[in-house]
């Protein structure tokens, strides 16, 4: 037979369930094959013949198979090769038998020897071809290479490596080069780049939670500016340094290894951040005091992405307070925090900035925390923005300062969102110039027995926009709930508020005893009708007095306006100049404009112009039918017709006063007095002793006494008339009882004391009033006295009917003497 391929060897990959697999060439006997597997780490191994493997067809032209005990695992290799020792068996002796076969196996074993060479050949390292400048490995490894000595020498693996770790290791350097993507970019070694990115675990940080890491974060932060903290738990005691500079992608926590106290300190930071990390408590219990970040003084620091967890105790998760200098120009944003044992004024809070200047704090979400809530800001803090909060359950969610005496001034706080508080969404404490706005509060799932919104103890300070909802006089564990939007405690002064209070429960606005000058705008009532129908829609409602330190409320959309701090309300049409003291201080309604003015009142059946004062005494001013009628009572009035000004009820009324009398008057034509006969007693004859009582009354000329005290004794007229003293003294003498007759009349008044108004602000600016001057007389006292008077019409009919008799007697005696 001939030898009729070149294959001297197969080659196949298990699958885990062949255990035969089959060669194609010829061999004389079964030790001519050597069979190898191959793991799937590469390390072979050669088989041995009958223990790890059988062969079939040893001898047969067309090739067998090699079987195996167990079939090939997965991904394994196995190569089934033919090798032939190096010899010559076969002999041939001068003028023997010639056997074709014995002379074709020599043949073929000799071609199979060549073949093998010509396979050793083949896997040499060998050039493509005699142009070819290099030599082909195929894809395959050249292993058992020496370490290289000379410039040129070929580099194995282990030499590869040992002078790359040494390179970035920083023993040698220049190894390796390093190309930004980009136009402009510019080589730089591996070292070099290594080198940008400096992490916690250079200087020794390890992972775990039994591992203090102190010294490695003091001598990171002491080395470099920026530190990054991978992903992981990285415990540390306490840290203080003068620099802060650690950041991380989000995994990376920093976790408390005491058990109390401070956590991580910087002293006076120089700029700085801290970014992208959670940062752990590891109190022992909810009593241990203690900060988890603190910054001593320090300036324009960066905070950002930080998420605080395991909190509990007194403390703040972030606090920044004054040593050798105020913090200030910090940037803080994106915090989160959530405490653990929440307790009614435990003194803990998420974020604190005292005595802070010009600093942001923006995104803070806070779950939980006791008394100074998500965000406060403490003693002198000014001009800074404090916006967008979410406080979940915290006692407050914004406090602004209401420790101390000095109280934070000039800050914006906006955006806050209380969601569910025990306490208040937002307190202003005793600071000044505060802008507070946009503030949503709701407490429909909140447990707080006490409900606000807002609450206030400084002066000028805003508190716009605030809308809370969600309380209908119980909390959610049944208890009664008091609620009050905006809330203005004693001392608080020239203090605004716009709010919305869109829930059930009916307080709204408190103002405490000794607030002054707040205004409070109900932009909506909600489903309120009439916000002063429940003494506790506004609690201190005595407050609202209508004086300079009067608080105001104003309900626009119910037509309501409690109060005014100038004392009146004023409309203009326009500003003219007006002489003095032509509006005082009693003006409590100016409507003002120039040229024809006309106030219209009314509009529908009957119209009234009701007056009452608070003792309830009231009159009305009333048209009807046409006519207007004065009320000066329930049922009595005054009333103007067409034709005739009357009273309510006939011969009821006088007019004027003994102690308020006219000076006088004019009319037309005369008084008509009623004398109809249907009105009066059957008429009797007047008496004589009345008429001889009278005709002793003499008749004088006299002056009033107090015209003398105007006019002086030669400017005052001289009247005529009868004294009422005398009259009454007369007709005593006569045995009459002058109170029973009519022209005598006698009245007796109580004392009135002087009524008096303030100056007015304008009318000392005006020159109107003396700045020493802070009163003015609106009405004189009236001393108690008394006064007797005559009715002239009565006493002249006497006079009369004396006369008449006495001319009828004179008649009587003429015609005696006449005989006529």
């Amino acid at each position: 037979m001939t030898v009729s391929t070149e294959v001297d060897h197969n080659e196949y990959t298990g699958n885990g369930v062949t255990t035969s697999f089959p060669y194609t060439f010829r061999i004389f006997k079964k030790s001519d094959l050597v069979v190898q597997v191959s793991d799937l780490n590469g390390n072979v191994t050669k088989l041995v013949l009958d223990a790890g493997y059988t062969v079939t067809g040893a001898g047969t032209y067309s090739g067998g198979a090699v079987v195996l005990p167990s079939p090939l695992a997965a991904g394994w290799r196995i190569t089934i090769e033919r090798v032939l020792d190096v010899v010559q068996e076969t002999d041939l002796r001068n003028q023997g038998k010639f056997f074709p076969e014995v002379h074709e196996d020599a043949f073929d074993y000799l071609t199979m020897l060549i073949q093998r060479c010509f396979g050793w050949f083949r896997r040499a390292l060998m050039k493509p071809s005699l142009l070819a400048k290099y030599y082909d490995a195929k894809q395959n490894r050249i292993s058992n290479l020496a370490d290289p000595s000379l410039e040129q020498d070929a580099v194995n693996n282990r030499s590869m490596r040992n002078y790359v770790d040494a390179a970035i290791a920083g023993v040698i350097g220049g190894f390796g080069w390093f190309i930004q993507y980009g136009s402009g970019a510019v080589y730089r070694t591996f070292q070099d780049k290594m080198r940008d990115g400096v992490s916690i675990k250079d200087f020794g940080a390890q992972n775990g939670i039994l591992n203090d890491n102190k010294d490695a974060f003091t001598k990171s932060l002491h080395s470099f500016s920026s530190v990054f903290v991978p992903e992981g738990v990285f415990n540390t005691s306490l840290v203080s340094l003068s620099r802060c500079g650690l950041y991380g992608t989000g995994g990376g926590t920093i976790k408390q290894y005491d058990r109390d106290g401070n956590h991580l300190v910087f002293n006076m930071p120089d700029g700085g951040m801290l970014s992208t990390l959670t940062i752990m408590g590891n109190k022992s219990d909810d009593s241990v005091q203690g900060h988890q970040v603190s910054f001593s003084g320090g300036h324009d620091v960066s905070v950002k992405n930080i998420r605080f967890t395991n909190t509990r105790g007194p403390g703040f998760s972030l606090i920044a307070y004054p040593d050798n200098g105020i913090p200030s120009g910090y940037i803080v944003r994106d915090i989160r925090g959530e405490y653990l044992g929440f307790a009614n004024n435990k003194k803990a809070g998420c974020v604190l900035f005292d005595s802070s200047q010009n600093t942001l704090i923006d995104g803070v979400i806070a779950r939980n925390y006791p008394q100074f809530g998500a965000v406060e800001l403490k003693t002198a803090a000014k001009y800074n923005i404090v916006s967008n909060v979410i406080g979940e359950e915290c006692q407050h969610v914004v406090y602004n300062g209401t420790e101390t005496e000095t109280a934070p001034t000039n800050n914006i706080i906006s955006s806050v969102m209380a969601n569910n508080p025990k306490y208040a969404a937002v307190v202003v404490g005793k600071g000044t110039g505060n802008l507070i706005s946009d503030v949503l509060v709701d407490y429909s799932e909140s447990d707080a027995k006490q409900a606000h919104g807002v609450t206030v103890q400084g002066n000028n300070n805003i508190a716009s926009n605030i809308l809370m909802t969600g309380c209908d006089g119980k909390n959610e564990s049944g208890d009664l709930q008091t609620s009050t939007t905006i809330r203005f405690l004693d001392a608080a002064r020239s203090n605004y508020a716009s709010i919305f209070p869109m829930y059930s429960s009916s307080g709204v606005v408190t103002f405490e005893e000794g607030c002054i000058r707040n205004f409070v705008e109900i932009k909506h009532p909600g489903d309120r009708n009439n916000i002063l129908s429940s003494a506790s829609a506004v609690t201190g409602i005595s407050s609202i007095d209508g004086t300079t330190n009067s608080n105001v409320v104003h309900v626009p959309a119910l037509g309501q306006y409690v109060g005014t701090m100038s004392g009146r309300f004023e409309w203009w049409v326009k500003y003219f100049n007006l002489a003095n003291q032509t509006l005082v201080s009693a003006d409590k309604f100016r409507m003002l404009a120039e040229g024809d003015v006309s106030l219209a009142v009314g509009g529908g059946i009957s119209s009234q112009l009701k007056l009452f004062n608070s003792d309830n005494t009231k009159g009305t001013m009333s048209l009807i039918n046409g006519n207007i009628r004065i009320s000066t009572g329930n049922s009595e009035y005054i009333q103007f017709s067409d034709s005739a000004m009357t009273p309510s009820t006939t011969n009821t009324y006088s007019l004027g006063l003994a102690g308020r009398a006219w000076s006088g008057g004019f009319t037309q034509s005369a008084f008509t007095v009623l004398s109809d006969a249907r009105f009066k007693t059957a008429p009797e004859v007047i008496d004589e002793k009345i008429l001889d009582a009278w005709e002793r009354v003499e008749w004088v000329s006299y002056q009033y006494l107090d015209r003398i005290e105007v006019k002086g004794k030669d400017g005052a007229r001289w009247h005529f008339g009868a004294v009422a003293q005398h009259v009454i003294s007369v007709f005593q003498n006569e045995g009459i009882d002058v109170s029973r007759l009519a022209f005598i009349c006698y009245d007796k008044w109580n004392e009135t004391p002087a009524e008096y108004r303030d100056v007015t602000e304008e009318e000392h600016s005006a020159g109107v009033y003396p700045l020493i001057q802070t009163k003015v007389l609106v009405r004189e006292a009236v001393e108690a006295g008394e006064c007797y008077g005559i009715r002239y019409e009565e006493a002249l009919i006497l006079e009369s009917a004396m006369m008449r008799r006495r001319v009828k007697k004179l008649e009587e005696q003429v015609l005696q003497l006449t005989g006529n």
